[in-house]
C-alpha cells in the first residue's frame, strides 16, 4: 500500500509539472512521468496501472474544474456543442479525465513491464 500511495504522488507530481511547463511540452508529457515512475516503484502490473490511472485523472478533473470555473464555463459550454458527447460540460469533463487516466495508466504499467523485462545482472 505505501509504494501504492508513492506512486500516486510521484505521478501526479511529474504530471503537474508537465502541465506547468504546457508551453515547452506537447500534452502526453505526462506519460513519459508516468512510465518512469511506473518503472522506478516496483509494483504488480495491475496497481501500477490503477495507480498512473487515478493520479492523472484526478489531477486532470482539479485542473479543468480549475480553470473551467475561472472562465465560469465558457469554454466547457462552447466544446460541448463543438464535440457531440451530450449537452452536459461535465460529460466532457469526465471524457477528458478519462482519457489522460488511460493513457497514464497504460504508459505506467509498460513502465512495471519494462521494470521486469530488464536482463538480470551477471556478476563475474
Amino acid at each position: 500500500m505505501m509504494k501504492f500511495g508513492a506512486a500516486l504522488i510521484l505521478t501526479a507530481l511529474l504530471g503537474y509539472a508537465a502541465w506547468l511547463y504546457n508551453d515547452i511540452v506537447p500534452w502526453w508529457s505526462f506519460a513519459i512521468g508516468s512510465l518512469l515512475v511506473g518503472w522506478a516503484v516496483p509494483q504488480r502490473g495491475t496497481w501500477s496501472w490503477i495507480s498512473g490511472f487515478l493520479a492523472i485523472a484526478v489531477l486532470w478533473l482539479w485542473l479543468i474544474s480549475k480553470m473551467d470555473a475561472a472562465n465560469n464555463g465558457l469554454l466547457t459550454t462552447k466544446m460541448v456543442k463543438l464535440i457531440p458527447v451530450g449537452d452536459s460540460p461535465y460529460v466532457l469533463i469526465a471524457l477528458c479525465c478519462l482519457i489522460g487516466g488511460i493513457v497514464s495508466g497504460f504508459a505506467a504499467l509498460t513502465g512495471s513491464f519494462l521494470r521486469k523485462k530488464q536482463p538480470a545482472r551477471v556478476s563475474q
